[in-house]
């Protein structure tokens, strides 16, 4: 229980939005009313999912200026952004203000499995300033990744015919078993695996710093997550053979002579005529390499008194080509040694009432802790758009104990508390 991560967050709407998209129809049915829905989309809609395990980490201090510390944790994440052309095109096709225009339907999936070996150090440099960083070996469990799924369609404003383009560019590999392809499809094989072993390997990196300006004010900085895993294990790439191929589809001809039968080998011959326009090769066992979702953290602290702590923190990191940015502000109060107390709020992806609370507790040997963003999500589901949470436990050894004798100070001379490497 040493760390437990838990992220969900909804950029495409909540769910009041869709219920006031609801319109009554007569005393027992309701319908969906597309254009309101519509009206509360963003370009692209991002929806996200995380969960971190931290399976063992442990930090040790040397001569109060080097720490070391390392960690094992297995991290799954999914990513999904859908664009709002999609809604446009279903509800209006090849008629009204679409006509004339490009649609530009750019899915973006991403669901990566992997586990993370960390070791790290950090310095105090000086009085003011200290800085440190993170080696990681990964370990790939498994992907499903669209580099590329752009369909783009666009109206003809004079004869209503559609122009359809496709490109498609899907990457999947798998430690738990095997990809197998066909020319109908492709399947699944379970297989049994080593929890501990994968041919998928990779590395990363995190860089951080902390300066005091003031004896109050303190800034800080990181980035997390720089590297890529190389796969190779049981891959599986699906390819456009023709990504720039186009297809002119112009309606159905009806004649009055026309049967079921004409119409069937109408609709085969137009699917046929698809499939070989729009043909995608399968690649198995190529490698490639994935990046992982690099983030970055900037953030300031500020001593309000002896008890109460001010503080800022600014997020980003970019997926799909768009940048997504939040901020939370907190204030933290401590509560003697034993108890410290944190109240916040963070603005993220379209939402900007996020209240958050979280605590910590020491006693004795044991800190156990818990944080959390927007602590009404479970009685307020249907409004909300994000939620995290983190908890976990820490065992603290070494700690040097308080002579009262001395005036509060520890075995060493020093005051309670202002030497971290006493804790």
């Amino acid at each position: 229980m040493n760390s437990t991560y838990l992220h969900f967050t909804n950029g495409a709407f909540n769910l009041n939005k869709v219920f006031d998209a609801m319109e009554p129809i007569n005393a027992d049915t309701n319908v969906l009313n597309l254009n309101k829905l519509l009206d509360v989309l963003s370009k692209n809609n991002y929806i996200a999912v995380k969960s971190e395990i931290s399976w063992l980490s442990g930090g040790f201090k040397l001569l109060k200026k080097h720490y070391f510390h390392l960690s094992v944790q297995e991290k799954v994440q999914f990513r999904m952004s859908i664009p709002k052309d999609l809604l446009r095109f279903i509800i209006d096709g090849n008629g009204g203000s679409n006509l004339g225009e490009t649609f530009n339907f750019d899915f973006k999936t991403s669901a990566i499995h992997y586990r993370e070996y960390a070791i790290g150090y950090a310095l105090n440099f000086s009085d003011k300033l200290t800085f440190g960083g993170r080696i990681k070996y990964l370990q790939g469990m498994n992907i499903l990744e669209t580099k590329s799924a752009n369909i783009n369609i666009t109206t003809d404003p004079n004869d209503f015919s559609y122009l359809v383009g496709a490109n498609l560019n899907v990457r999947m590999a798998s430690s738990l078993g095997k990809f197998i392809s066909t020319d109908s499809n492709q399947t699944f094989d379970p297989q049994p695996s080593n929890f501990f072993k994968t041919q998928n390997t990779g590395i990363a990196f995190d860089l951080g710093a902390k300066y005091k300006v003031t004896d109050k004010l303190s800034v800080n900085a990181s980035i997390l997550d720089m590297g890529f895993i190389h796969w190779k294990q049981n891959t599986i790439s699906i390819r456009s053979r023709n990504p720039n191929a186009k297809y002119r589809f112009d309606g159905v001809h009806i004649k009055s002579s026309d049967t079921n039968t004409d119409f069937n080998q109408y609709f085969q011959n137009v699917g046929d005529s698809l499939l070989k326009i729009f043909k995608v090769d399968t690649f198995q066992n190529q490698s490639f390499n994935s990046g992982l979702s690099a983030e970055f953290f900037i953030g300031a602290n500020y001593q309000l008194s002896k008890r109460w702590i001010a503080g800022a923190l600014f997020y980003g990191d970019f997926y799909n080509k768009r940048f997504y940015p939040a901020l939370t502000l907190n204030a933290n109060y401590k509560l003697g040694k034993a108890l410290s107390l944190n109240v916040s709020n963070t603005m993220y992806n379209r939402s900007f009432l996020n209240v958050g609370l979280g605590a910590s507790v020491n006693a004795g040997a044991f800190q156990i802790y818990s944080v959390m963003d927007n602590v009404l999500f479970p009685i307020m589901i249907t409004t909300s758009r994000m939620f995290s949470w983190r908890f976990g436990m820490n065992v603290t050894f070494g700690r040097k104990r308080l002579n009262p004798k001395n005036g509060g100070t520890n075995s060493n001379g020093d005051p309670a508390g202002t030497d971290p490497s006493k804790l």
